[in-house]
């Protein structure tokens, strides 16, 4: 069963319960203990000392915001490149560091 209010879509194995009047509310109950919400963005990441970072899709801190950190000339990086903000709200790794 296939449930959409909204740009909201939800699918369910089983028909929810039968009331008076079927409404998103209704679903939404009868589901709460198994439904997922993403979040909408992650926490601001800080500055990274001798390094730029470069939004390369989404919007910031959104979900799905990718961002690339280049360390300055000279700097070595140490840890991931390439962070995406995640479903869960958190980002895909640590920043990195830029040193000497």
């Amino acid at each position: 069963m296939v449930v959409q209010e909204s740009q909201l879509t939800f699918v369910f194995p089983s028909p929810p319960p039968k009331k008076n009047k079927a409404s998103i509310f209704n679903v939404i109950h009868f589901l709460s203990p198994h439904l997922f919400f993403s979040a909408s963005q992650c926490a601001p990441l800080p500055e990274v000392e001798n390094a730029r970072a470069d939004i390369l899709a989404g919007r910031g801190l959104n979900y799905g915001t990718v961002v690339r950190y280049t360390c300055d000339e000279g700097f070595e990086r140490g840890g991931m490149p390439v962070l995406l903000c995640q479903s869960n709200g958190t980002w895909s790794s640590p920043v990195p560091s830029c040193s000497r």
